[in-house]
């Protein structure tokens, strides 16, 4: 089976597990010489406290496009890739998401799990499962912690017909 990816889309949070998933991307990019788009989708939502609304923050300056362009290269570049393009969305996160995979076209959305369950699912809900369920592409979610650590070795499709990961 030969996979004809041209655009992968990889939504980060900075986790671990979104560092993961970006590695994954990569992996499947190279063997199939895709273009990957790193995306943050930062919530639009407001907060309220006191009385005063405000805009939700990862930090200084953290609704500033231009800072989290950077903090999206200091990602990928600690991580050891290269994406074609970084983007910033604000939305909410499996709206932005979705609205980007159809943007570009994208063949494939991998993105990391952090596999909550329960009441902390329940609350707070799952954006990969949103995600999953209303996309039109397929989705690869990469769960954090994966018991090895190491980059995912795959063949080119043009090599391989038989699945494209390596044990």
């Amino acid at each position: 089976m030969q996979l004809n990816l041209r655009s992968i889309v990889c939504p980060v949070d900075f986790s671990n597990a979104s560092r993961q998933a970006l590695v994954m991307a990569d992996a499947i990019a190279r063997a199939t010489n895709a273009r990957v788009t790193l995306l943050y989708v930062a919530s639009p939502a407001l907060m309220v406290s006191d009385g005063v609304m405000a805009a939700p923050t990862l930090g200084t300056d953290a609704g500033d496009p231009t800072v989290i362009h950077g903090q999206l290269r200091e990602f990928a570049q600690q991580t050891g890739v290269a994406p074609a393009d970084y983007r910033v969305e604000f939305a909410a996160p499996a709206e932005g998401i979705l609205a980007m995979a159809a943007d570009t076209h994208a063949d494939l959305i991998v993105m990391g799990t952090h596999g909550r369950s329960g009441l902390a699912r329940l609350l707070l809900g799952s954006v990969a499962e949103q995600v999953l369920r209303h996309s039109t592409c397929p989705v690869l979610l990469v769960k954090a912690n994966l018991p090895n650590q190491e980059t995912p070795k795959l063949e080119s499709s043009s090599t391989k017909t038989k699945g494209a990961a390596e044990p």
